[in-house]
């Protein structure tokens, strides 16, 4: 692999065979253009694109007529040369030159640049390439654009990690729940606990109640595993893993969640999150005033504080506390993710919206949630299949 500068590239690439590709899970097959002329020059270009939240794999490889081996020049290479951006970038300033074959490159982002150079290969073998999408567990916490009381609405896909929950008995006491793997959310047991009696539902990208939604799908849940095998709310250790039945289709409006891995030991005591759900906006208000989902922010508190303030509970240290004056979670935010944004500008799930403060306490009174740092050993080991990136 050889890098070089993209001047050269630009110069040397025409745009004689210039395509853009849609790339997703089903892999797609791309081949330069043949011509009867021996010693024609091949000069093309492929711009390859996944959705957000996979990256673009490319396997490239020569077939020629009966297996016929290819000669190669001095430096082992063939009369072809394939030239790779990772990045995708239209120039290829920033690509690789491959000269020898096989070839298997996967991009850094959703993007990837291909670029064909030199003399069609002699004997008629033709370079084939097979591009399709994977899932990158890396690409989390995106927040697309920059019940909750005293609340705003949450703008379009704002919170794309964030799905909302609905148990058929009862479409009008809406739960929240957040993505974790491919088949899997976070939640409160209070949404799942009657999943056996009653047939649950998955809305992603769901955020208004009027209008078109463009990335809203409905996925039905498959199984449920709590902290309490039994799905008690009485017990405790408030958290849940749902499965769906299919896998999540991710695109700019459903990502998934990062978890706080690398801050496992940190108390987020001074720290804001974000909090977005389809709770009150006003404690004595009812769940039909509220058409768009709301957000606020939300200040963590000391465990200790908390417990100085509270009237009717008592925290533990897998709980966190949350504090603001004027708005809070309230009834109908349950499961939904408390978003922690961190220096690199992901936003992690560092809680689970729990227990609220009863009727009209919900302003007055801090708001117990689950603290996902003190499950992320269980979280891992009831989603074997999960693949979670420490970033």
């Amino acid at each position: 692999i050889v890098l070089f500068s993209g001047l050269f590239v630009a110069a040397v690439l025409g745009q004689r065979c210039t395509q853009t590709l849609n790339v997703d899970l089903n892999p797609i097959t791309f081949t330069a253009p043949k011509t009867p002329d021996l010693g024609t020059s091949a000069k093309c270009k492929w711009m390859l694109n996944a959705l957000p939240g996979y990256k673009v794999q490319l396997n490239c490889t020569v077939e020629t007529p009966l297996g016929i081996g290819l000669p190669k020049d001095r430096r082992g290479c063939f009369s072809e040369t394939l030239y790779v951006s990772p990045t995708g970038r239209a120039d290829l300033s920033n690509a690789s030159e491959y000269c020898d074959i096989p070839i298997s490159v996967r991009s850094i982002d959703s993007s990837m640049a291909v670029g064909l150079n030199g003399q069609l290969i002699s004997i008629r073998g033709e370079y084939k390439c097979t591009a399709y999408a994977v899932f990158d567990p890396c690409d989390c916490g995106k927040k697309i654009n920059p019940r909750i009381v005293g609340g705003t609405d949450a703008s379009p896909y704002e919170f794309p990690a964030q799905v909302s929950i609905y148990n058929t008995a009862n479409l009008l006491d809406p739960c929240e729940g957040v993505i974790i793997s491919s088949k899997r959310i976070l939640t409160s047991v209070l949404c799942v606990k009657d999943h056996v009696e009653h047939k649950h539902i998955v809305k992603t990208a769901y955020y208004t109640w009027v209008g078109i939604h463009k990335y809203v799908k409905h996925y039905e849940i498959e199984s449920v595993i709590c902290y309490y095998d039994t799905c008690d709310p009485a017990k405790g250790s408030d958290i849940a893993i749902a499965t769906i039945s299919t896998e999540f289709e991710f695109n700019p409006g459903v990502q998934m969640a990062c978890l706080p891995f690398r801050q496992n030991v940190e108390s987020f005591e001074g720290k804001k999150v974000e909090v977005a759900g389809w709770g009150l906006k006003n404690p004595n208000g009812t769940y039909l005033d509220v058409p768009n989902k709301q957000k606020t922010m939300l200040d963590v508190i000391s465990n200790k504080n908390c417990n100085e303030m509270l009237t009717h509970s008592r925290v533990i240290p897998y709980h966190l506390c949350l504090w603001t004056n004027g708005t809070n979670t309230c009834m109908g935010d349950y499961g939904a993710g408390l978003f922690y944004t961190g220096a690199n500008g992901r936003l992690y799930t560092i809680g689970i919206a729990s227990t609220v403060p009863p009727g009209s306490n919900c302003i007055n009174q801090p708001s117990i949630n689950t603290r996902i740092t003190s499950f992320l050993n269980w979280i891992k080991r009831n989603s074997p299949e999960g693949e979670y990136c420490p970033v």
